[in-house]
């Protein structure tokens, strides 16, 4: 082992190690994944109950295939009723679904 300046310059040149070279490098406290180290902050913390959520939430595939599905023919039905009037429906919903501060030009640009 090294140590001092010379351990940080052999230890940190951004390289990848293997659990067991981390741990005699002193690197890692314990092997684990995320979840052993959730359990580990929160005893740090002095916390004894809590819960972990996974973000986001991923939608079922089949349903995922029948909602862009149906938003297919339902947007294929639009498209022939309104003609060239449905850019500018698609373009108002899409506004209605933003947030936060937007700066928008007096002018729409289309690219064929």
């Amino acid at each position: 082992r090294v140590s001092g300046e010379v351990y940080d310059r052999v230890i940190g040149q951004g390289k990848v190690w293997s659990g067991v070279n981390a741990m005699e490098n002193g690197l890692i406290d314990l092997y684990g994944g995320l979840y052993d180290a959730i359990d580990v902050a929160a005893g740090m913390a002095g916390i004894e109950k809590y819960r972990t959520v996974s973000l986001p939430r991923l939608e079922d595939p089949i349903d995922e295939f029948i909602r862009k599905l149906s938003e297919n023919a339902r947007a294929s039905m639009l498209r022939k009723e309104l003609g060239n009037e449905f850019g500018t429906l698609k373009e108002m919903n899409d506004l209605k679904n933003l947030s936060g501060i937007q700066a928008r030009l007096p002018y729409r640009i289309e690219l064929r």
